[in-house]
């Protein structure tokens, strides 16, 4: 339906002005009685399709996984020891002994720097950045290409 209304001008003329009051489908899905979208009466089905989630399942497990020895060298002593398994072991038991250590340091070295806490609290900070630091210099030296 059409609505013709008289409006008055600045200049005070009168103009006539039809204003259209048809209602009109909306692009897309159906705004329900809240003004949202209804869940059901898109397009697309409410559950992929099963071949297609079997495809992507398949891709996630055969994908390439990641794997620092790929980036390593073929040759040399840093590469040889990173590659070990002894090396990951001991590097792991170092790591729990660092973990363990830190709560008996927490709980008993009443020092406030390094330099005045007791010799076994020093001689215990200073092996395990050693080792730690060791670790850094073989797996720097084990890679091929340093920016990887």
């Amino acid at each position: 339906t059409n609505r013709t209304s008289m409006a008055q001008g600045h200049d005070g003329t009168s103009t006539q002005q039809t204003t259209s009051t048809a209602l009109t489908a909306p692009k897309g899905p159906r705004p329900n009685r809240r003004g949202v979208s209804r869940f059901f009466d898109s397009q697309r089905p409410l559950l992929p399709d099963a071949d297609d989630m079997k495809q992507q399942v398949k891709q996630a497990t055969y994908a390439d996984h990641y794997d620092v020895f790929d980036f390593y060298k073929d040759t040399g002593i840093c590469q040889k020891i990173a590659r070990s398994e002894w090396f990951d072991i001991l590097t792991l038991c170092v790591i729990f002994v660092n973990a363990v250590w830190i709560s008996v340091d927490a709980d008993y070295n009443d020092a406030g720097v390094i330099t005045e806490a007791h010799w076994t609290f020093q001689a215990m900070e200073n092996a395990m950045c050693c080792y730690f630091f060791f670790e850094w210099v073989v797996r720097f030296g084990a890679f091929r290409n340093k920016r990887d």
